[in-house]
This record gives structure tokens, C-alpha cells and sequence, in this order.
């Protein structure tokens, strides 16, 4: 009675793995076609949208965006330079541990893009930093616009009905 040799072990499949590994981190790139991907935020951004300044209170700003059914509004200080974001979470937030008539307390600084950044980069900015909308800024930093996830998705839905 001899004593049985086990198999051979295979080698483990690592190179396939890495490579999934790294398709899966791959930079988004949405299947725009160029010329649309390469146009500039300010083609797609609404103008004049609705702010909160940092004197606003949470009251202002929770009656402002129900006004305006927005999510969040840019806090921009006395020359429109936008300074920070304040969200309807933050409100309801705010809401709960202080008075409604306090003043609110804003993100900052504001994740911003500027009006010549494409909608192919607006589009990876908004994902890569779980935003829901994105200032737009002009070249003295001051509010040109905003623009948010629903406006690049009705990009893409027009572009795919042509």
C-alpha cells in the first residue's frame, strides 16, 4: 500500500481578474456623439436660477426651492460669487435641530464647473462627486447658471430620439 500523490493544484487565474478589476474602474465615458459630448455647460445649463445668499435663512430657502422645485440652491455672497451649495437635505437637517428661522448653514466651498467645461466632463464632475447639480461659474467666479443630472439625462434622451 503506497501512499496516493494528490494533483497538481491549477495556478489561480489572477491576470484574468485584475483586468475585470480594471475595466471596472474605468473612466466613464457616455456614448455622446462628439460633437454633442464636446459642447460646452453653458448649452445645456438653466440661467438665472434661484439662490440663497448667506444671511438667507432655512425658512427662505426651503420657501425658495419648494417655489422653484429644486433640489438645492448655489449661496452666492454679495458680488454673485458662488461660495457654496445649500440642499434640501441640509434644510430638513438644519430644520430639525434648530429654529426655521436661523440662518442656514451651507457646503463650501461649492464644487463648481466653468462654462466652456464640456458635457462629457459635467457629466463625469456630477458622478464622481455624487452631486445632483453642478454651478455653473463664468470667468470672476461669479453664478452663470446651474446645471443637474435631469438636464444632462434629457441631453441624452434627445440625442437617442433623433
Amino acid at each position: 500500500m503506497g501512499t496516493r500523490t494528490p494533483p497538481p493544484k491549477k495556478p489561480a487565474a489572477a491576470a484574468p481578474a485584475k483586468a475585470e478589476a480594471k475595466k471596472a474602474a474605468a473612466p466613464i465615458t457616455p456614448p455622446l456623439s462628439e460633437n454633442l459630448a464636446l459642447k460646452p455647460a453653458s448649452n445645456y445649463m438653466s440661467r438665472n436660477p434661484a439662490y440663497a445668499t448667506p444671511s438667507s435663512t432655512v425658512r427662505m430657502a426651503m420657501q425658495m426651492m419648494l417655489n422653484h422645485k429644486v433640489s438645492g440652491l448655489p449661496v452666492l455672497d454679495n458680488n454673485l460669487v458662488c461660495i457654496g451649495v445649500y440642499s434640501e437635505v441640509d434644510a430638513m437637517l438644519q430644520a430639525s435641530h434648530q429654529h426655521i428661522d436661523s440662518k442656514i448653514k451651507f457646503t463650501r466651498p461649492a464644487k463648481t464647473v466653468s462654462l466652456n467645461t464640456s458635457l462629457r466632463d459635467v457629466l463625469i464632475f456630477l458622478v464622481q462627486n455624487k452631486l445632483k447639480r453642478v454651478p455653473v461659474i463664468d470667468a470672476s467666479k461669479r453664478l452663470a447658471g446651474i446645471i443637474t443630472r435631469r438636464d444632462v439625462m434629457q441631453v441624452f434622451f434627445d440625442d437617442y430620439q433623433k
